[in-house]
């Protein structure tokens, strides 16, 4: 399973840890902040081929990021 492992030594999955009070919230500000780097962030909540990954793209839109 994929995730992140913080330096306390916790692991986080988008599948377990994306609706969980407290580890959640870490998750979301991970992809909130992505959108000022990429073009493109989708997670969990953009569709169901997204549950459990984030992905971030670099392309650029005429209207701006796109984020889900």
């Amino acid at each position: 399973m994929t995730g992140f492992q913080l330096r306390d030594g916790t692991r986080l999955t988008l599948l377990r840890d994306w609706d969980r009070r407290g580890t959640g919230s870490i998750l979301c500000k991970m992809h909130d902040r992505a959108c000022g780097v990429f073009g493109t962030v989708l997670g969990p909540e953009s569709n169901r081929f997204h549950r459990d990954h984030f992905h971030f793209d670099t392309a650029g839109y005429r209207s701006g990021s796109f984020r889900r």
